[in-house]
């Protein structure tokens, strides 16, 4: 599978914006900080996981018994709801994700 949209495809104007989550400090572009918290409070609400994949800042997302999984980045994703524009909870999965992983003390 293909990650098949890119945010700078649909807002080439608008940069990474950083928005204050609960101690981190996310980029992602096309979030706002309500659009962020509504995002991954879909998630949470509905189970979705993340996992990564081999290629680096790539994850799968999937909630819990469906056979549908997505491929999501910081900047890109292939589900429906970011097919058509929105701020979708499994973009915002990985956003923050990626913003854990960022702040995490390196080596010894």
């Amino acid at each position: 599978m293909n990650i098949v949209t890119t945010a700078a495809q649909h807002h080439r104007s608008r940069g990474p914006a950083s928005i204050p989550f609960f101690g981190y400090v996310v980029h992602a572009s096309r979030f706002d900080a309500v659009s962020f918290t509504w995002a991954i409070r879909r998630a949470q609400d509905e189970g979705v996981m993340s996992a990564p994949t081999d290629r680096p800042g790539v994850f799968t997302t999937s909630r819990p018994g469906s056979n549908l999984t997505y491929l999501v980045s910081r900047t890109a994703y292939s589900c429906p709801a970011g097919q058509r524009g929105m701020a979708c909870k499994h973009r915002g999965l990985a956003v923050i994700t990626l913003a854990v992983i960022d702040t995490r003390p390196r080596g010894p």
